[in-house]
């Protein structure tokens, strides 16, 4: 991955002639990294889970076997 803000073309990367696939974007340690240096998608990856667990909270606290609801 090359980090850098200008549009570039994807290497083609050999070794020992086993071609490897080059990306645009990945997850190390659960943080988004991409070649252009921006936030963006780790920012809207991290909105994205906290509505998901949010909602998964909101349903195990409605939850009728749940302590402390009142149902």
């Amino acid at each position: 991955m090359k980090c850098t803000r200008k549009e570039t073309q994807l290497d083609r990367l050999k070794v020992e002639n086993v071609q490897i696939d080059q990306v645009r974007s990945f997850s190390y340690l659960g943080a988004a990294v991409n070649g252009n240096n921006t936030l963006e998608e780790e920012i809207r990856e991290r909105i994205v889970k906290g509505i998901k667990h949010s909602m998964q909270i909101k349903l195990f606290l409605k939850a009728s076997w749940c302590p402390g609801n009142p149902n």
